[in-house]
């Protein structure tokens, strides 16, 4: 960002006042109060359930009209799904490579192209939202901020709702759209200088006792932010400085963490419920009965990463050849390999 950027996104954090530039005019849209936010809320609800009979689009239907012109696949859902674990996955390897640099532009090539993926597949998705009735809403909350909430030489610009044209309604919201901060950008100021001092320094009280739920979206974002650093900063395991700056390396961090969390989590769950069993006898699995889809859920959320992978490889072998012997699974057969040369080893000794 340059400076001038910066500096316009932070008076805007702190205030909340937004320029929006109209007809070599500059108006003033301020934050809306607590009792304007309710009256927004009421505007959005109120159109939903009014025109819930008339002839508005659902995303439903938008997704499916999508999927017949052939923009999106039928399982869209499972792909967006896939590219959100790829992407988690890539930024665990940028963290778990920091050592290992000649890695790291191979990882960043391939978190590129799957990002990239996921953001068009989304934008696709979203390409239709214009005739919902949910953005028919939306745009009647907007309609009510700028009757209350734009100024023009400190006055009130619109004294009724119906005397905001259309075309001016679309360029003030395209407008506000691209003033605003993006969450990268937000996320950039909640971890940099002055922005991350002026919370050290309010304790975490920035915004001056207002509710979160009173706060503008990117002050929401700002507050997660510099909550998620001060977290990081405050970790016994905090990583580095160069990790913390680098937004993908600090959140393969926060996911390789999390996940080592899940997994301590769930062994201690299962030596609760079901005690020490599986080392007390040194098996490697303890079967679990299940009497409905939900139980089948919980009990394999139960298995790790490598475990899931086992389970994989078992299912793909009984569904080529029907009925297989214990001692044919793969992890069965690999199992007995190590244990041989392992032995061989011994008897070489």
């Amino acid at each position: 960002m340059t400076p001038r950027r910066t500096q316009t996104l932070l008076d805007y954090l702190y205030t909340g006042v937004l320029y929006l530039p109209m007809q070599s005019r500059m108006y003033v849209l301020k934050p809306p109060t607590p009792d304007i936010m309710q009256y927004m809320k009421t505007a959005y609800y109120t159109t939903l359930h009014s025109q819930r009979f008339h002839q508005w689009f659902t995303v439903e239907q938008c997704q499916q009209l999508l999927i017949r012109r052939g923009l999106i696949p039928k399982n869209y859902k499972a792909v967006l799904k896939e590219l959100v674990k790829t992407i988690s996955d890539m930024k665990v390897d940028l963290y778990l490579s920091y050592f290992r640099t000649g890695s790291l532009r191979r990882i960043y090539n391939q978190l590129k192209v799957a990002r990239q993926k996921y953001q068009d597949m989304t934008a696709k998705l979203s390409h239709l939202n214009c005739f919902t009735l949910e953005n028919r809403a939306i745009q009647q909350s907007f309609i009510v901020c700028l009757k209350h909430c734009l100024y023009y030489d400190n006055q009130l610009v619109f004294s009724d709702i119906s005397q905001i044209p259309h075309v001016v309604f679309n360029y003030l919201l395209i407008t506000k759209e691209r003033l605003e901060p993006t969450e990268t950008e937000v996320r950039h100021m909640a971890k940099t200088q002055p922005f991350r001092s002026a919370w050290t320094v309010s304790h975490g009280n920035l915004f001056r006792n207002r509710q979160y739920t009173q706060l503008l979206p990117s002050q929401q974002l700002a507050v997660t932010f510099s909550k998620m650093y001060d977290n990081i900063a405050e970790s016994l395991d905090r990583p580095s400085d160069d990790i913390v700056q680098n937004d993908d390396m600090c959140d393969g961090w926060l996911i390789w963490t999390g996940r080592k969390q899940e997994k301590a989590q769930k062994q201690k769950q299962v030596e609760n419920i079901y005690g020490n069993h599986k080392h007390k006898h040194n098996h490697n699995e303890i079967f679990l009965p299940a009497r409905n889809t939900q139980d089948i859920e919980r009990i394999n959320a139960l298995n790790d990463t490598g475990a899931r992978v086992v389970m994989q490889q078992r299912q793909a072998q009984i569904q080529r050849h029907g009925k297989v012997k214990e001692s044919q699974l793969p992890d069965q057969k690999l199992a007995r390999t190590q244990l041989q040369t392992q032995q061989f080893k011994g008897n070489r000794n």
